[in-house]
This record gives C-alpha cells, sequence and structure tokens, in this order.
C-alpha cells in the first residue's frame, strides 16, 4: 500500500503536558536513594547523583518499565533493597499524580491549549488535509495517554492511539512502528516518524523510515530548543522543525 501515513510521538512533539517531568523523575530517584542519608558518604553521593542524572539525560522517550528498571540498577548498585513492581506502581501514581492536576487546572479555566505546542492542532489538521493517516505512539502508559488525548480533543486525528503496556514486545517503540506497518500494511518509504526524541527517531531510521524531528521548547511552547536541536542533528536527523510554520513545506 502507498498511503502516506505518520506515526507521531506525543510529549514534547505535540504536547507539552509533561514538561518538567526531568525534575519529577529526579525527584522520585533521589527520594528512594537517599530514603537512608546515613548509609551515604560523600562519594557514594556524588556517584548516586551521577547515575542519576546520566540517566534522565537519555531518558526521553523510554517508558516507565524503563526509567524505573534504571532506578532498580542504581539501587541494586548501592545495595538498596527494592521491588521493581513496586517501584512502577508508586511512581505510575507519583507522576499520575501532578500531570492529572495541572490538566485538570487549566481544564477549569479553559485554558487547555496551553498543553499543545504552538501551531501543533494545525499541523495535525495539514497532515490530514495532505492525505496522511495518523498513528500516535507514545511512551506514556496507556490509559494516561487516552485520557490525555481525549481531554484535548486531538483523539480525532487518530487511526489509532498506542501508549505503553507491559505485554508489548520490546523495544517498545521500535517494535510498535514495525507493529503498525505490518498490521495496516503500509510501506516503511511511506511511513513518516515524527518526534523530539532519539528513542522514536532512531527506531525510524532503523526501519528505513523517512524522520522529522521536532525541537521546540516545552516551557514556552514555541521557541526553538537549541538542546534538542544540537541533540538530533548530532545523530544526524537532518530534518528538524523548531516550529511548525514551516513543517508542512518540508513535506511536499
Amino acid at each position: 500500500m502507498n498511503k502516506k501515513t505518520a506515526i507521531i510521538d506525543f510529549d514534547g512533539t505535540l504536547t507539552r503536558v509533561r514538561c518538567g517531568w526531568d525534575k519529577k523523575m529526579k525527584e522520585f530517584f533521589l527520594d528512594k536513594i537517599f530514603a537512608e542519608p546515613a548509609n551515604f558518604n560523600e562519594t557514594q553521593k556524588q556517584e548516586a547523583l551521577r547515575q542519576t542524572d546520566a540517566w534522565i539525560e537519555r531518558a526521553p522517550g523510554t517508558t516507565i518499565f524503563q526509567q524505573m528498571s534504571a532506578l532498580s540498577e542504581i539501587l541494586s548498585t548501592h545495595q538498596i533493597a527494592h521491588q521493581l513492581d513496586e517501584l512502577i506502581e508508586e511512581f505510575d501514581t507519583f507522576s499520575s499524580d501532578w500531570e492529572y492536576a495541572r490538566v485538570k487546572e487549566l481544564e477549569s479555566k479553559g485554558e487547555l491549549e496551553q498543553l499543545m505546542l504552538c501551531g501543533a492542532r494545525k499541523f495535525l489538521d495539514d497532515l490530514s488535509d495532505l492525505g496522511y493517516e495518523l498513528h500516535l505512539l507514545s511512551g506514556t502508559s496507556h490509559d494516561k495517554l487516552i485520557f490525555e488525548c481525549d481531554t484535548l480533543g486531538i483523539s480525532r486525528y487518530f487511526t489509532h492511539i498506542q501508549g505503553y503496556q507491559s505485554h508489548l514486545a520490546s523495544p517498545y517503540k521500535l517494535e510498535s512502528m514495525r507493529k503498525t506497518i505490518l498490521d495496516y500494511e503500509y510501506k516503511a518509504s511511506h511511513t513518516l516518524i515524527i518526534g523530539d526524541g532519539l528513542t522514536e527517531l532512531e527506531a525510524g531510521r532503523e526501519l528505513n523510515c523517512p524522520c522529522l524531528g521536532v525541537a521546540i521548547c516545552e516551557e514556552d511552547g514555541k521557541s526553538c530548543d537549541h538542546e534538542k536541536l544540537g541533540k538530533l542533528q548530532e545523530r544526524g536527523f537532518e530534518q528538524v522543525i523548531t516550529n511548525f510554520d514551516k513543517a508542512i513545506a518540508l513535506l511536499l
């Protein structure tokens, strides 16, 4: 089938729902690592901080299982007793609470559009008008993703919405993309991968799909994120947009 399709990431690509997630993740990691601070000397403390920062640096696009597995490794390194399943459940609740509070607060004020990157909704309209069949793929847990898409009113754009579920094959984004291409009988060469993180873009490249990077600042939702831009370009992704105004022109 020669139909054009796009598989699109959610956080940081279309929305800023989880803007500040890195600070919240670090807070959770350090709470678990230093629950008994007296157990650490200064050298051990600095090493734990380095390990935490190193993981968070490469965490964009990963799933909750990968995130808590990374925390589990750090805890094991420092001989801190824990259960991975409990970490996953606790972090899911911890992160959901602040995300849900942000969404509901803005919804009550009639300001939900603040959670979209500027121009993202029009970009989805334009892709649809150009005949792209759209799929949403995110490392966010599936139920959370569905709630957020429904609340933001963007579910209607997508043929399929897929968030992380524990039964899905790993590596999650690579295998989910592969499955979408096979299930819907797409050609990889006609399947555009759109995202702000290396996880989804490198998966797309491995599948020989065209890729479009997004480097838009989540803090204000509209300016260039120079750090993201640099990382994507450093890994060889040349097609990167820093706003949605000129995005469609790259696809024509």
